[in-house]
């Protein structure tokens, strides 16, 4: 909840919408039983649940109901603009949403998060290397200057971005081995 933000119900013409393309994760199909049935209640009721998309048009959440409004000619569709903090929770609210939304075995499921799962991991790795690097760039302007003290110390810490509380830790840790 806190890495999606939904905006207010609004109509949309379905032909300026376009599917999104997911980088991690295949959406499955509907069974042709569930199709028909989706069908059905659209030419009956219409379509009561807004398809969630982006501000550029694209479509993560409603892809069935979107070929179904384009396929009965519907004029408008309603639709929620969805913000996301970052690209992995665009793809976790389309698995979400698909869990959801489909009967799908306990397989299958497993099949739907896992690629999306490993690539977030892949994603964080990454992010704690580029870290370790910065940290290290770090450690290394600390032990060009010999056990620097006081306003030596401070100063190396200011350019390096560290508070000179840390700066000293490392110090102690790097004398102490």
């Amino acid at each position: 909840p806190d890495r999606v933000t939904l905006g207010e119900v609004e109509p949309r013409r379905p032909d300026t919408l376009t599917p999104y393309r997911f980088r991690y994760i295949t959406i499955p199909d509907l069974l042709p039983e569930d199709q028909a049935q989706l069908e059905s209640s659209i030419g009956r009721y219409g379509i009561t649940e807004p398809l969630i998309v982006l501000a550029d048009h694209r479509i993560l959440d409603g892809h069935h109901r979107h070929a179904i409004a384009l396929k009965r000619g519907l004029a408008r569709i309603p639709v929620r603009v969805a913000a996301f903090a970052d690209p992995f929770a665009i793809e976790w609210y389309a698995v979400e949403s698909a869990l959801v939304r489909r009967h799908l075995t306990p397989a299958r499921k497993v099949q739907l998060a896992e690629p999306l799962a490993q690539a977030e991991a892949e994603h964080a790795r990454l992010r704690r290397l580029a870290t370790l690097k910065q940290f290290q760039g770090s450690v290394d302007a600390l032990r060009r200057d010999a056990s620097p003290k006081g306003k030596t110390l401070q100063r190396i810490a200011v350019k390096i971005g560290l508070s000179t509380r840390v700066a000293e830790r490392i110090m102690t840790v790097m004398e102490k081995g």
